[in-house]
């Protein structure tokens, strides 16, 4: 509109001339007509008396706002939308996540990179669960660290539910112990000892507490029947090297039963279950790490699942605890009951043998030391990491923008091939929780295929069964529908009549985990892909992403990473834009039409690609300007590698061991009907028709589930 009033006015424009002016500029790109308005209008302002040059100024702007412009009533429109989404991604990135999550297939960024990027935020995303998500992306509980990973207060709704990790406490701790039977239970002792508070000496501590015969009945039982998260744990404490420190496992204390206790320093550690999410078993964790810090113990809770994915992590945590506590006053070491481990002196470098030097799970607040300066203490309850946040460096000036309170869990929308109908029908008989695979078959009405769908997604976490487990028991469900549900055994009184014993599968190793992430979900809570090769790329000196910001200018540095989108603007004659992601960061990449002809197949097939280039580093705006490209795709297959089996020192394997061996094994339904389909799972290469694969047919069915990348012209 203000075009063609420039025209009428100041070239004496009819109506019917500014229209089509106007058209020619709607159509600019595609006809190249707005050319044949030049004479008319510079003439025309010249004639009227305006500079010659002038007139060639306003009509050449007007060319480019054909090339570029909208209309006022767009642009403001567009500029609130801008405003508004700014505003969210700043203050509440839970919300921003989220929402994106909710519109997908949509914009310019694929759910891995909005999931990483909220987390880069201190944001806590959970995984897709069967007695927590909706087929939405949702915002759940308060936001509340508890030793390491996220953990809510209150992320799931209320239920009686018990899994893996969970021991069955009653909703008050027992009253058996001394001095119990007028007082509350709930109530600590009164703290003694060292002026101040604090702890007071563990052996009065003990003096006052009567390990009846049940209770200490109960932590052998415990100890008996471990879960493997807790044996995993167990091990490391018992074989690794801190400064000399002993652990207890299941160790009775006044109304509870310690996982794990250090009695020397007064740390206590807890492994909780997903069941521990919900509302009443979290309100009891409250209560007796209340209780614990009366009693001037620290409290580290950790979750199972981070014991499973990031052990080195925990190790690194418990391992700042107990520094933090030698610093502020040490403990005598006490003779209380419970198995003990004693862990041998630390080398001089003063840290846990064999765990990597990465930072702990999360940062431990300041708190002062007695003597005055500044220590690290490991808090003592999640009340005081309310407001610690996990935020990436690049973020950290973010702090005091944040507002979030919640964190997002994602919805079943992202499993692949998960209907909206099944994940209305399987929300809406959950009730309090499922307890069990078959629980949620005879509830929900689900076929077992879905059942196997969500299975694949890892969904079954909150019941304790990982996706090997979970797929085994989905397997064991009748294949009809409802008609084959007999309710026959579902009224049986004890649960245990109607299922079978557990079986004890290995584990499936982390890498194939995250191929399976990506394959159903198209993203990983677990780990990046590329974090699992880079001692390999170390080995060939390509650095991180992140080591781009630390990088001089015009230095020449070779990076890689997953090809997370392309550009091809129509406006760049014919250079592409590439962004790549490691587990560290992304990297700008910037590829000239020469280099894009020499390495076209590269650019556009690769979907984890080496560069190697400049750095060109002006205002906070870093690129690396590519001079060579490879495809590292096939580096990708060691994700879906099963370890081989190793017999143990002084092992002699028996060779009829292998007497029963399967050479060929036959397909499932599931595999058959995915190779008609064109889905070639990485874990079964060994089925292709060709006979046994080469390495490149095991990269190349990895390298197929990995994101492709997002193309924009």
């Amino acid at each position: 509109e203000q075009a063609m009033k420039i025209a009428m006015v100041a070239a004496k424009f009819s109506g019917g001339e500014a229209d089509k002016l106007r058209r020619a500029m709607a159509t600019f790109r595609r006809t190249g007509t707005i050319h044949t308005f030049r004479d008319k209008m510079v003439e025309g302002m010249v004639a009227r008396g305006y500079e010659r040059a002038f007139a060639e100024r306003c009509f050449q702007q007007i060319e480019g706002f054909g090339e570029y412009g909208f209309p006022e009533s767009h642009a403001a429109s567009f500029a609130l939308l801008v405003y508004a989404s700014s505003w969210i991604k700043c203050h509440y990135p839970d919300v921003f996540c989220a929402a994106l999550l909710n519109a997908q297939p949509m914009g310019f960024y694929a759910p891995a990179q909005i999931v990483r990027d909220a987390e880069r935020h201190g944001i806590a995303v959970h995984p897709v669960d069967v007695n927590a998500s909706d087929f939405d992306a949702t915002l759940e509980g308060e936001f509340g660290l508890a030793s390491g990973l996220g953990r809510l207060d209150n992320p799931l709704p209320t239920s009686p539910l018990q899994g893996e990790g969970a021991q069955a406490e009653p909703d008050e701790p027992d009253r058996r112990w001394s001095g119990g039977s007028n007082r509350d239970a709930a109530s600590p002792p009164p703290a003694r000892g060292r002026s101040g508070g604090g702890h007071e000496s563990l052996p009065s501590i003990s003096s006052r507490f009567d390990h009846t015969p049940t209770k200490t009945d109960r932590a052998r039982r415990l100890r008996k029947e471990a879960t493997n998260p807790e044996r995993r744990l167990w091990s490391k404490l018992r074989s690794a090297q801190m400064d000399g420190v002993s652990f207890r496992r299941q160790h009775p204390m006044g109304p509870y039963v310690l996982d794990f206790y250090c009695p020397s320093l007064g740390i206590v550690i807890e492994l909780d279950g997903e069941p521990h999410g919900f509302d009443k078993r979290a309100a009891q964790d409250r209560r007796r790490d209340a209780w614990l810090a009366a009693c001037g113990l620290r409290v580290l809770r950790f979750w199972n699942s981070e014991i499973r994915e990031n052990l080195d992590g925990v190790l690194d945590s418990i391992f700042h605890a107990v520094e933090a506590a030698r610093l502020d006053d040490p403990l005598p070491s006490s003779p209380l009951q419970g198995e003990g481990a004693q862990i041998a002196p630390a080398s001089q470098h003063r840290h846990l043998k064999g765990v990597s030097n990465s930072p702990p799970t999360s940062p431990p607040p300041e708190k002062k030391r007695p003597g005055g300066g500044q220590d690290q203490a490991f808090p003592v309850n999640e009340t005081s990491l309310k407001t610690t946040r996990r935020l990436h460096s690049t973020n950290a000036a973010m702090a005091d923008d944040i507002r979030s309170t919640h964190a997002v869990r994602l919805g079943f929308r992202q499993i692949k091939g998960f209907r909206e109908e099944d994940a209305a029908a399987l929300v809406a008989a959950r009730g309090k929780g499922y307890d069990s695979v078959r629980d949620l078959w005879l509830r929900s009405g689900l076929s077992r295929a879905a059942i196997e769908r969500l299975a694949d997604a890892d969904a079954f976490r909150s019941l304790g069964l990982d996706r090997r487990a979970a797929l085994w028991a989905a397997r064991e469900l009748g294949g009809g529908g409802v008609n084959d549900r007999l309710p026959l055994f579902d009224v049986a009184e004890h649960a245990d009549i109607r299922r079978e014993p557990d079986v004890a599968l290995p584990p499936m190793p982390v890498g194939e985990h995250v191929v399976n992430d990506y394959r159903y979900l198209n993203l990983s809570l677990k780990a990046h892909p590329v974090s699992f090769i880079r001692p390999q790329l170390a080995s060939r000196r390509i650095v991180t992403n992140e080591a781009l910001r630390t990088t001089p200018n015009g230095r020449r540095i070779t990076v890689s990473g997953l090809a997370i989108v392309r550009q091809r603007p129509g406006t760049a004659s014919g250079v592409i834009f590439m962004t790549i992601e490691d587990e560290t960061d992304i990297a700008n990449i910037v590829v000239w039409p020469k280099m894009f002809e020499r390495y076209r197949p590269v650019v556009l097939g690769a979907r984890f690609v080496a560069v190697t280039g400049k750095v060109q580093s002006e205002s906070g705006v870093i690129h690396v300007i590519a001079d060579r490209l490879e495809d590292l795709t096939g580096m990708l297959a060691v994700l879906s590698a099963e370890p081989e089996a190793k017999p143990a020192p002084g092992e002699v394997i028996d060779p009829r061991a292998r007497a029963d061996e399967v050479r060929r094994p036959g397909q499932d339904h599931r595999e058959r009907a995915e190779r008609r389909a064109g889905i070639r799972h990485p874990r079964n290469v060994r089925f292709f028709e060709d006979g046994a694969p080469a390495q490149t047919d095991a990269a190349r069915a990895t390298g197929a589930v990995m994101p492709k990348g997002r193309n924009f012209h």
